[in-house]
């Protein structure tokens, strides 16, 4: 019992999670555009410009 419990919530979280991350994705390309016009991901800027 415990096992399937543990196993539906997990299953909802990584759902949740990817929710959520494809909305933050959608959010930051959108604030890369606006601030680097041409540019297609906001992860490339962040390499290129040294911060990671």
């Amino acid at each position: 019992m415990h096992g399937e419990l543990t196993a539906a919530v997990q299953t909802v979280l990584r759902n949740a999670e990817a929710v959520l991350h494809n909305a933050i994705d959608q959010q930051l390309q959108a604030w890369n555009h606006a601030q680097n016009p041409g540019t297609d991901s906001w992860l490339l800027q962040v390499f290129v410009s040294g911060f990671l």
